[in-house]
């Protein structure tokens, strides 16, 4: 919600603030589908180690020694497929911000050499003073009479 309202319509054409729009939705999606991924994972983890906490008594030693184990292998899996999200994640924050930098001073060289263009060229003063000899604008664009010969 917050991302949608960021976006300013003033500078941008309407199809570019639509797809600006649409893909900030997707976003946000996307991180709500990883967040229950992520929480629906931890539950599940949770609640096999309080039944292994539970059920330790009705297992002989031998049956507790494979709960155990399973549960560090579910363990394992689990710290590993999040150390690999994060190291994706970690990966594509690195492009991201390098992108950005690299846009943001192709951006400011754009501005200053726009900026550039538009200045207006300094002139001497002696062209900026209008001169005494030359005729007024008015008398320059009258025309002459034509004189028949």
């Amino acid at each position: 919600a917050d991302s949608r309202r960021a976006i300013s319509t003033r500078t941008l054409a309407r199809v570019d603030v639509d797809h600006l729009r649409e893909e900030a939705a997707a976003l946000e999606e996307e991180s709500a589908k990883w967040g229950d991924d992520l929480w629906t994972s931890l539950s599940l983890l949770r609640k096999r180690v309080h039944s292994l906490g539970v059920n330790i008594e009705c297992v002989g030693p031998a049956g507790v020694r494979q709960l155990v184990l399973g549960m560090e292998r579910e363990l394992s899996l689990f710290k590993e497929k999040q150390r690999q999200v994060y190291e994706e994640l970690a990966a594509e924050e690195t492009t991201g911000t390098e992108t950005l930098e690299h846009l943001e001073a192709r951006f400011e060289r754009w501005c200053a050499d726009t900026w550039e263009e538009k200045k207006p060229a300094p002139r001497a003063a002696s062209a900026s003073a209008p001169s005494r000899r030359s005729p007024p604008a008015a008398a320059a664009a009258k025309p002459e009479p034509e004189s028949e010969s």
